[in-house]
């Protein structure tokens, strides 16, 4: 190498040092940017003013019941939050009767947050400790927590034993991807200060194996997607359109450029940066919905119940087994790249579409119907809150932790 070839490399190598740093920087600087705008004063102040009434109205009403999900202390959408957003108004109204407090909290040393508003919803989201602080001391407490928190909430319960001290606490893991199992000694460190329970969001890891991983009892607590709650459109309604998730998955650049490389007559558009409505309208427009996640997610069966074709790989994890063989369902990401065109070639006939949609159709039905739903979260109270009410506080409906 020659002495102007070594200086031009020493100049580049400083060059992409310099960069690096910058980087470093920048991140760093807007990491601190951030901390500094969810935890000023005024925002604080703010978030507390809107919680302040229902945390006064638990304090005044004295609830035997309070059942608290944990949810991130940031304003994001995922299927994990809308999920908890709607198991939390289903509890309440599953739980009519048993003068019970139902609330969504924030994680635990995440920013205090008001509300999720990236989706229609009317939950208020609440500080934990100000909503135990405000219960009944002798209130039965049930708190819901997310699997990828367990470890930093069991960490949390240990800085205030003086919370739990004569309390009646029971904490169930909300287990909604078994890739995200909570290791066996966090569940243990939880079971110092409560009794555990596991809830399995898919059926296929709802079994004693998953309960053996963490030693607890697994029940299945599915999610709140059901037929009812969408709008079907039909096959003509219906665009050259190809919607995909926005999971991250080693084979998602290949494949989609694969496939816009063969159905170049079709746009494909990923499901980001969009508020829920938006996604739900391009769901319904889309002619084939297709999922880089777990498979059996909400971006394969929310677009089946709102008239599409979900399209996604078999993953034994997730789906059961009675999912092999259904249309667009495929054992692997080469068989998706060998079939997927001549399949959507063939659905371009309106006879095949609906064919196909209602085969989908009537699988997702099964698994995924409101009465299922609503059925399992009341076997899981009648279970995990048997506390029986004095008269006059059971004819109380359970209290909103906001609207």
């Amino acid at each position: 190498m020659t002495d102007l070839a070594k200086r031009q490399q020493g100049v580049l190598s400083a060059r992409v040092s310099l960069t690096a740093i910058h980087m470093r920087f920048l991140t760093k600087f807007w990491r601190l940017l951030r901390y500094v705008f969810l935890w000023n004063l005024v925002r604080v102040r703010a978030i507390r003013e809107i919680q302040r009434p229902w945390v006064a109205k638990l304090k005044r009403d004295g609830h035997c019941n309070v059942v608290i999900f944990l949810g991130p202390g940031m304003d994001v959408i995922t299927g994990g939050v809308m999920s908890i957003v709607d198991l939390a108004g289903a509890s309440r109204r599953c739980l009519a009767g048993a003068d019970a407090f139902v609330c969504v909290c924030g994680v635990p040393w995440h920013p205090p947050l008001a509300r999720y508003s990236k989706f229609g919803n009317d939950e208020v989201v609440h500080d934990i400790l100000k909503i135990i602080r405000a219960s009944s001391a002798d209130a039965t407490l049930l708190i819901h927590v997310p699997e990828i928190y367990v470890r930093l909430f069991s960490y949390w319960l240990a800085l205030h034993p003086d919370l739990w001290h004569d309390r009646s606490l029971h904490v169930n893991v909300l287990l909604q991807n078994i890739d995200l199992i909570p290791n066996r000694s966090d569940v243990a460190r939880l079971k110092k200060y409560a009794s555990v329970s596991c809830t399995a969001a898919h059926t296929a890891y709802a079994n004693a194996d998953t309960g053996s991983l963490i030693d607890c009892e697994v029940s299945h607590l599915s999610v709140g997607v059901c037929a009812e709650k969408y709008q079907s459109r039909k096959r003509d309604a219906k665009e050259r359109l190809i919607l995909y998730s926005p999971d991250e998955s080693e084979n998602k650049e290949f494949v989609l450029r694969t496939l816009k490389e063969a159905l170049p007559d079709y746009r494909f558009v990923e499901v980001r940066n969009m508020r829920y409505e938006e996604y739900l309208e391009g769901a319904s427009r889309a002619f084939v919905s297709l999922t880089f996640g777990e498979g059996l997610d909400s971006y394969f069966v929310e677009p089946i119940f709102l008239g599409g074709i979900g399209c996604a790989v078999f993953n034994e994890r997730f789906f059961t087994p009675n999912y092999k063989g259904l249309p667009f369902v495929y054992t692997s990401w080469q068989e998706l790249m060998e079939k997927f065109v001549d399949d959507i070639r063939a659905i371009e006939k309106e006879h095949r579409y609906r064919a196909v949609h209602d085969r989908q159709f009537d699988r997702v039905d099964g698994d995924y119907s409101a009465d299922i739903y609503l059925g399992r979260i009341r076997d899981f109270y009648a279970a995990h809150l048997p506390r029986r009410c004095p008269d006059s506080a059971r004819s109380r409906e359970p209290a909103a932790g906001g609207g």
